[in-house]
């Protein structure tokens, strides 16, 4: 009897359906996985993938040769697509380079699996030449399309797939996870609200602690900087946008609103005594403190202007001049 053994948090609905279809080997020609990051989309399509060619009962092993070739990122009929880091799109070349090898006969008699990442940046050359391998598919060939959302994604693909959607995990499945893997329960209650839905914000910390000790640090002294004076805030902004022409700056930049808006809404949450929807529990103390000091209309006026500073950077605007305007806000 087939035992599958994916170290997944979340997901069970999607994980008993893939891995039934694994067991009457019914599998479908292609699967869009979608949703957005840190939901665990890759590595539940790596788990997939790897049970799909497993050769014991209990899948993974880790321990035939199809897991010690896919580990090692060297199984020849798996191929792997994503966009370059120096394009914007996943080119015609790439798929045309792929097409050559699903039509070479399987170096190991199995399936050929085209796993394609970032698939909603496919340009549109590419998603017609895709096109056509996914009208005419070979035998044995299956497709995983792994994508933030369905935006960008061609109907003519869409109506080819098998399209399953991934939705943020539920808190006490992030933390009864992390008591599993051996976390103690305030750390894993910690992680598992910081974690907010979306397991890959935390589970990188748990084999590098220092990364979650400066992490703390950084959103400690954030939160001290934007609740302190004006000068503070503005001698922020002058670091983070000096370049205002500067690609890498718009980047922090829209961290630093991502980290900003995160704060405000534990702050807006502790204002309104909604204790357990808190991301940042460890800074329970500095947020109840900050809560003191504004309204929750006030709040809200913030959280409103931090989305709206967010579209303005993606529009091109003065990237210091519209951070200033955020700082003379809140």
């Amino acid at each position: 009897m087939t035992k599958f053994n994916w170290p997944i948090v979340g997901h069970s609905s999607i994980i008993n359906y893939l891995q039934t279809v694994i067991k009457n080997d019914r599998l479908n020609h292609a699967y869009l996985f979608y949703g957005p990051d840190n939901l665990g989309k890759t590595e539940l399509a790596k788990n997939f993938i790897i049970s799909i060619y497993c050769e014991d009962s209990n899948r993974p092993c880790h321990k035939c040769n199809h897991c010690l070739q896919i580990e090692k990122n060297i199984h020849p009929d798996i191929i792997n697509i994503s966009r370059e880091s120096d394009k914007k799109n996943i080119t015609i070349e790439q798929i045309r380079e792929a097409r050559n090898k699903i039509y070479h006969a399987s170096f190991l008699n199995s399936h050929k699996i085209v796993l394609i990442k970032e698939s909603n940046t496919l340009s549109l050359a590419a998603s017609n030449a895709l096109l056509k391998i996914l009208e005419e598919p070979t035998k044995k060939t299956i497709f995983i399309f792994i994508a933030p959302s369905l935006k960008n994604i061609p109907q003519t693909i869409l109506s080819r797939v098998q399209a399953i959607k991934f939705l943020p995990v539920s808190i006490t499945n992030i933390e009864k996870y992390l008591v599993k893997k051996g976390i103690e329960k305030e750390q894993a209650y910690e992680l598992g609200h910081l974690a907010g839905g979306y397991p890959g914000k935390v589970l990188h910390f748990l084999n590098h602690p220092k990364l979650l000790s400066d992490y703390k640090k950084d959103n400690r002294e954030l939160l001290a900087t934007i609740t302190g004076d004006l000068n503070m805030r503005f001698k922020l902004i002058e670091s983070l946008a000096g370049q205002v022409k500067s690609a890498n700056a718009k980047d922090k930049s829209r961290l630093f609103l991502s980290s900003v808006n995160s704060l405000f809404r534990d702050i807006l949450l502790i204002r309104n005594m909604c204790f357990d929807k808190v991301t940042h529990t460890y800074l329970k103390i500095e947020l109840s403190k900050a809560s003191s000091e504004y309204s929750s209309e006030k709040l809200a006026k913030i959280l409103h202007k931090i989305k709206f500073t967010r579209a303005y950077i993606d529009q091109n605007v003065n990237l210091r001049l519209a951070l200033e305007n955020l700082m003379l806000e809140i």
